[in-house]
């Protein structure tokens, strides 16, 4: 898995305030795009730059963290035992 962060946008909100928008692609060990979002943070000029990084990096790490939970939940053998049983049983 890699991900891929790129600079999209970094909008004016108002005097001294911008957004700022990155992308976000999570990509699979066979070069499918799994995850692609963009993320904003406000960033106030003068502001410490890492704590705009920080914001972007929990958010970033979260939907991945979901994402893997989702994927274990959907690849656990109980989910085959499931669709196996509703198999057998729905369309009779």
């Amino acid at each position: 898995m890699q991900t891929i962060i790129t600079k999209k946008a970094v909008s004016f909100v108002q005097e001294g305030m911008y957004q700022i928008t990155l992308s976000l692609q999570y990509v699979g060990d066979g070069g499918q795009i799994i995850l692609d979002k963009d993320y904003t943070e406000r960033y106030k000029k003068g502001q410490q730059i890492g704590i705009v990084q920080a914001a972007f990096k929990e958010k970033m790490q979260a939907d991945i963290r979901r994402y893997k939970e989702e994927q274990a939940i959907f690849n656990h053998a109980q989910m085959d035992v499931i669709i196996s049983n509703l198999n057998s049983i729905v369309g009779v």
